[in-house]
């Protein structure tokens, strides 16, 4: 009888699944697919030192290195016979790595070695829980990675050529675990406009302290949503790490981390990192600001007949307003001064940019900007800096 290789596939498919258990059924996987990168070559003297367990990093280079050696020795014996085809003793004795069947991939520690004439699929499983493949075809050599036996054979076999393994990332992995932690905890407090939580996120080396990312950030500010953040690829060494993340406004994709004291922080400095990010949002929001004051006061005249009023009244007609006097001025709140026939109003967007309105009965809304208070602190000052 024919040999299936799809009958055999189905059957070591259900095995090994049931073997790994539900838990890896749905783990998450990364593969970036375009462009290729070159094949990467393992460094063969990774090896655990006795009695020591290795990293997830160093486990997944040692499980590459091992699938390299023996994908070398089946391309040997291809040109020996033009063919995969090899008893596993034979492919086993060559290399010193241990080889197993298909079928015995879910309890076997070592490379999986699957061959059919003129294809070859090769597969191991890392320490570390991710699964690496590598599917030889006459088109060439596909390469696969993922958190389950399944995601990783339809990574190394899904028609789109891969060269080499790529920056792996895996829910499960340790220090990826600890990595993904950080790096929600920072999309958490940038969400929340939290400048304590977010600076506890990055290492202490960092020159920006707290007071001085709040200088720059405002609480409260949010910079993003929480479903702005995609983390795409994680690429770990020692106690070095570099994500490839989607952050929202954030313009630098590369980002990196570093491990100290056993814990996982960003390894920037918070200040130069939030800064721009939160001085664009203050001069989006300013505005709007200031035309929800103009409202209010625009209320207030309509009560009175003259702007002669004081910034309570304008309060008072929107609950949401916080009015201070003119030297207190700041993101987030308005300065009110007024007469019979005109009124003023002053708020402040990123630091050294101050937003002003001038309300009339003669004109109509004049608006203004400065770089300090003092320029914009009188009806007349404002309107000599227009906006």
């Amino acid at each position: 009888m024919a040999y299936s290789r799809h009958g055999t596939l189905l059957a070591a498919l259900a095995l090994i699944l049931a073997a790994c258990g539900p838990g890896d059924q749905g783990a998450e996987m990364t593969r970036v697919l375009s462009p290729p990168v070159a094949a990467t070559t393992p460094d063969p003297t990774i090896a655990p030192a006795a009695g020591a367990e290795l990293s997830s990093g160093d486990a997944d280079l040692l499980a590459r290195t091992e699938l390299s050696a023996v994908l070398a020795a089946a391309q040997e014996i291809f040109a020996a016979r033009g063919t995969f085809d090899a008893d596993l003793e034979t492919v086993a004795a060559s290399t010193g790595i241990d080889v197993a069947a298909l079928v015995d991939a879910a309890s076997s520690d070592g490379v999986v070695y699957d061959a059919h004439g003129l294809r070859l699929t090769l597969h191991r499983r890392s320490a570390s829980g991710r699964w690496f493949c590598v599917d030889v075809t006459e088109g060439g050599k596909d390469y696969g990675f993922g958190d389950s036996f399944q995601s990783a054979f339809d990574a190394c076999t899904d028609g789109v050529m891969v060269d080499g393994w790529e920056d792996t990332y895996s829910a499960t992995g340790p220090d990826d675990s600890a990595i993904k932690t950080t790096l929600a905890a920072l999309v958490d407090a940038l969400a929340a406009g939290n400048g304590r939580a977010a600076r506890s996120t990055f290492a202490l080396t960092a020159s920006c302290s707290v007071t001085d990312l709040e200088e720059v950030w405002p609480a409260g500010l949010a910079l993003i949503e929480p479903g702005e953040f995609e983390l795409r690829t994680l690429a770990v060494s020692g106690e070095r790490a570099t994500a490839d993340v989607s952050l929202g406004a954030f313009t630098d994709e590369r980002w990196p981390l570093v491990k100290v004291g056993g814990e996982w922080r960003n390894d920037a400095d918070p200040c130069r990192l939030v800064g721009p990010v939160a001085a664009e949002a203050m001069d989006l929001m300013a505005p709007e600001l200031l035309e929800q004051g103009l409202l209010a006061v625009k209320g207030a005249f309509v009560a009175r007949s003259n702007f002669g009023f004081s910034a309570a009244a304008v309060a008072e007609l929107d609950g949401e307003l916080v009015l201070v006097p003119g030297d207190e001025v700041t993101f987030g709140v308005l300065s009110y001064q007024g007469r019979h026939g005109e009124g003023l109003l002053i708020t402040r967007g990123r630091p050294g940019r101050f937003l002003c309105a001038v309300e009339s009965l003669s004109a109509p809304t004049v608006y203004g900007e400065g770089a300090s208070i003092d320029e914009v602190d009188t009806p007349g000052a404002c309107r000599s800096k227009p906006s």
